[in-house]
């Protein structure tokens, strides 16, 4: 099913900690371009209020720098070996950590610009109750590719590099921190 195809009154997902369900309200995914070379991907998974959720932060993949390269790819590990410590764990209003992630990425949509997800681990223990397991299963739209202080050249050149000859548009915008291109379109 497409995303634009999705009848919104149906949920985009589920995010499940422990024994307790949660239909997921907004779910996101955006790529960042990192001054080193590498594409950063943020995946944002939020039920309905501020208690309970999951966002990815700055997931990489080898040589993927558009959506639809995420395509079949796949992310497990513990949080020493994948550094899960720097993604944003709510659980009951508490902040927290992830112990273990393993996730997989289904087909990319081109029509709806959108791509599934599953996955599941471990939240690590804070209060000697043991690790809470997680689970999830969402659809995620595509908000977009950024680079963050760069220049005209620098994103033009990104752009022939690694996007060809996709129908992408490239906007710029001016922050106090310099100059931010942005890329959106078909993917």
């Amino acid at each position: 099913m497409t995303l634009a195809a999705h009848d919104m009154t149906q949920t985009i997902g589920t995010l499940q900690f422990g024994d307790v369900a949660f239909d997921l309200e907004k779910t996101n995914l955006y790529g960042i371009l990192e001054p080193h070379g590498h594409m950063t991907w943020w995946i944002e998974l939020f039920p309905p209020g501020e208690d309970d959720y999951i966002m990815f932060n700055a997931l990489t993949f080898d040589g993927v720098f558009s959506p639809n390269g995420l395509s079949g790819r796949s992310c497990s590990g513990d949080a020493i070996e994948l550094d899960l410590y720097e993604h944003t764990v709510r659980v009951n209003g508490e902040d927290r950590f992830l112990d273990t992630v393993d996730m997989t990425f289904g087909d990319w949509d081109t029509v709806g610009q959108c791509i599934p997800i599953r996955g599941r681990g471990l939240v690590q223990d804070e209060h000697g109750s043991g690790p809470i397991p997680y689970a999830f299963d969402a659809l995620l739209p595509f908000e977009g590719l950024n680079i963050f202080e760069t220049s005209r050249e620098e994103a033009h050149r990104f752009l022939t590099t690694h996007l060809g000859r996709r129908p992408v548009t490239l906007k710029f915008e001016t922050a106090p921190s310099g100059l931010r291109a942005m890329f959106s379109g078909q993917f």
